[in-house]
C-alpha cells in the first residue's frame, strides 16, 4: 500500500504537471487508462507478492486519468459554467469512490474460492479497456479541439448549460 500511495504522490506532484501539457488531455487519459489496464491484467494474474511492486510502477501514469478529465471538462464548457461541469464530475468520482470498493470487495469475495481468484481484476481491466476506446473519439490535438468548438457545441452541453 505505501508504494501505491507513493506512486500516486510522485504522479499527482510530477508526471500530471509534465504529461498533460506536453501530450495533451485526451493522450494522457488515454495513457493512463492503458496503465491502469496492465495494472488490473497484472493484479489478476500475479503469483507472489513481489510482483505486485509491478503495479505501483503501472499505477503511477495510471493516476494521470482524473486529472486528464478534470482538465478537459474544464475547457470544454462555458467559463461560467465550469464550476457546476467540475462539480459534477467530482460527484461521480465521489460515487465511484463509494460504490466501487463495495461491489469489487463483493467480487473479490465471491472470487476467493474460483481457480482464477483474480478475476475481478478482468473485469476492471475490460471495463478500462473499453473507457480507453471511448477517449478514441475525443482529438488528439488540442488546436484541433478548440479549433472545432463553438457557441453551437454549448448547445449540445444539455446538463451543464443554463437555457
Amino acid at each position: 500500500m505505501a508504494a501505491l500511495g507513493l506512486s500516486t504522490m510522485l504522479s499527482e506532484a510530477v508526471l500530471v504537471r509534465i504529461a498533460i501539457p506536453a501530450l495533451g488531455e485526451p493522450r494522457s487519459m488515454r495513457l493512463g487508462l492503458m496503465s491502469f489496464t496492465l495494472q488490473c491484467v497484472l493484479l489478476a494474474v500475479a503469483l507472489s507478492p513481489w510482483q505486485l511492486f509491478f503495479c505501483a510502477v503501472l499505477a503511477i501514469p495510471g493516476n494521470l486519468v482524473f486529472p486528464s478529465i478534470s482538465s478537459l471538462i474544464s475547457t470544454s464548457v462555458k467559463p461560467e459554467m465550469v464550476g457546476r461541469a467540475l462539480g459534477s464530475i467530482n460527484g461521480v468520482k465521489s460515487l465511484t469512490e463509494g460504490l466501487g470498493p463495495l461491489v469489487f470487495g463483493t467480487l473479490l469475495t465471491l472470487s476467493e474460492k474460483h481457480s482464477l481468484p483474480g478475476w475481478p481484476y478482468f473485469i476492471a481491466a475490460v471495463m478500462s479497456a473499453l473507457a480507453w476506446r471511448a477517449t478514441k473519439a475525443l482529438p488528439t490535438e488540442r488546436a484541433e479541439y478548440y479549433s472545432t468548438r463553438n457557441t453551437a457545441d454549448y448547445e449540445e452541453m444539455e446538463p451543464f448549460n443554463e437555457r
